[in-house]
Parts: structure tokens; sequence; C-alpha cells
């Protein structure tokens, strides 16, 4: 809400806030301890509306994130909607085989529109592609350095909305790679989404003169000229890019254990920020091999498994009619 890519303890609106947030706590935890309150929805597992979710759990009453694409019953232990992803393998291996063999079919399908330059392939929030025409101008320095690209996140949206990552928040973990690349002898890039929301490149351009190793490529470059010049390796808390680049044969680390990947094995998964750094300061000796076959498994499962067509029979339909995206978490939905 503040459009801020990080918190600063010491300002006098993180206070503000914070004092919002105790007393919405307060707020919370007397309506549900004095009346008989049986079960809760909540519309997100994140931000604020995450408090009474919590305080719910913890006095064990039923909690679920159900809206009109998905339907989660929350515990302590598991606070988090949209992370079945852990769960992947063992659903996918109890499906028959001939579903399992059309499945990964009709991935590589949809993957294959989406490395076309299509715009919103199970993405209807997109608006332009990441894997359009190639330019002109070279982007990747030939030279005989390894090339790392950083793909970064959305600065003002949860970080944390599948659980917690390695680092805080996507701020925090630039920094981190930005320490790292002090130590190293890499070619270091960072690119944005194409669509990226107003007051990302402030940051991202203050992050540059702050570390001078990174190289800013062009918001709408395609990964197709980026990987055909010789990028290594990419980096990611928890992106798509993971299983795109993984398609297109180039290893990608994220920097958390509840990424949407994390069940499979076509990319790196440290388990914590020492193994994270370690992986990083060597990667000449990375060898990585990926099995395209795990990658189309998890685009089934995340992508068509995983219908958003679970209680309309076409949801966009259903997003237009109600009048766009937003609109879908207020009450006419239910």
């Amino acid at each position: 809400s503040n459009n801020l890519p990080t918190i600063d303890w010491t300002s006098d609106l993180f206070t503000q806030y914070l004092q919002k947030s105790i007393e919405m706590f307060i707020s919370w935890e007397d309506l549900i301890k004095n009346n008989n309150v049986r079960a809760i929805n909540i519309s997100h597992c994140v931000y604020n509306q995450a408090i009474p979710l919590r305080i719910a759990l913890h006095k064990n009453i039923e909690v679920y994130q159900i809206n009109a694409t998905y339907a989660y019953r929350l515990k302590s232990h598991n606070m988090f909607a949209y992370n079945d992803f852990h769960y992947f393998p063992k659903i996918f291996s109890q499906l028959p085989v001939d579903i399992q063999k059309a499945g990964k079919i009709e991935a590589k399908r949809r993957i294959e529109k989406r490395f076309s330059g299509e715009v919103g392939v199970d993405m209807n929030y997109s608006k332009k592609s990441a894997y359009g025409e190639f330019t002109e101008k070279r982007l990747i320095l030939n030279s005989s350095r390894k090339k790392i690209l950083i793909a970064t996140h959305c600065f003002f949206d949860s970080p944390h909305s599948y659980g917690k990552n390695l680092f805080p928040d996507f701020y925090e973990w630039l920094t981190f790679l930005g320490e790292v690349s002090k130590s190293t002898n890499y070619d270091w890039y960072i690119k944005t989404h194409p669509d990226y929301l107003p007051g990302t490149m402030d940051i991202v351009n203050e992050f540059i003169e702050r570390f001078p190793r990174f190289t800013l490529l062009p918001a709408d470059a395609s990964h197709h000229q980026i990987i055909k010049e010789g990028i290594n390796c990419a980096l990611s808390v928890y992106g798509t890019i993971g299983f795109e680049y993984a398609a297109l044969g180039v290893p990608v680390i994220n920097a958390s254990l509840n990424n949407p990947h994390i069940a499979y094995n076509f990319n790196l998964h440290p388990k914590s920020i020492t193994e994270y750094q370690e992986i990083l300061l060597n990667l000449e000796k990375l060898n990585f091999k990926i099995d395209i076959n795990e990658v189309y498994e998890y685009y089934f499962m995340k992508f068509i498994f995983n219908t958003e067509n679970l209680f309309f029979d076409d949801y966009k339909k259903m997003e237009e009619e109600i009048g766009g995206y937003n609109e879908k978490f207020k009450q006419l939905i239910y």
C-alpha cells in the first residue's frame, strides 16, 4: 500500500502501520474470543488479512481460504494457500497413465506457446511476453566469464505468499546478491518483468548504483536472446523462470524452500543462506542436468490439473462478467 521495497524500522510510517496492525490484532482477538466463531474464511493468507487466520488457528478454530479458483483448509503447520506444489509428484503418480501422458503432451504444447511470444498463456495477469523478438544490439558481453541473470520479483507484493523464503523480502535478497558479486569474477545481469509496476526501476537503478558489477537489461529483452548469447545461470526466489529456463536447458537457483518447483530436481534448491552462497561462489563446479519430463509434469500439475475452472465452467468469462480480476475478492463472487 505504500509502494516501498522493504521495511525501514526507524520510519514514522512503519511505526504508524505497526500501531494499526496491533489495533487490528486486538480487535480480531476480542471478536473471536467473545463470539461463538466456528470457522473463518479469509481472502488472503498474507498481509493483515492473515491476522484473523493466525489467531483462529491458535485457538483451534477451522480456517479456510476459498475463492473463485481454489479451496484450501489451513492448519497451524501449514498457514499458506497455493503451496500444494509440495505434493505434486505424489498426486501425479496416482493419476491414470493415460492422463499422465496426455498431461505432459498438453504441458509441452502450452510451454511452446509461451515461448512463441504469445501473451497470457496460463498467466492471465500478464500483459507482455518475455519471449519476444531479438534486438539488433547484443545484450550479453562476449567474454569467457560466467554470466549470471537475476530475474527480479515485484517489490510491492507479498514476498512470502507461499511461506518463508531464505530472505525476508526481495530487496534483502538483491542486497545479498550485490554483496556476493564483490567476491566473484562473473558478469552479472539483472532484468525486471516486461510489465513491471511504477517505481520498480527507481529501486533497481539505486541498486545498480550501489553494486556497479550489475548490468541492467531492457525490460522487454527476449529471454531467447539472453540465453542464446550465453547466460550460464539464472537466479530467482520462486519465479516462473524456474521452469521456463529449465525447459530451455539453463540452470536456475531458487532462494526459497517454498518455491513452486521444490518437489522437482530441474532447479537447485539450497536449504540455507550459507549453502546458497557456497553454490554462487563456486559456479564453475556446477554440474547440473535437467530432466525435461519433470518440467512437463510440473507444468501439468500447476497449470492444467489445478484448473481455474474449479467452481465455474469458464473462469475467464466469469471474471469478465463481474467486472475484472479484483472483483472476485468481493461478496458477489460467493
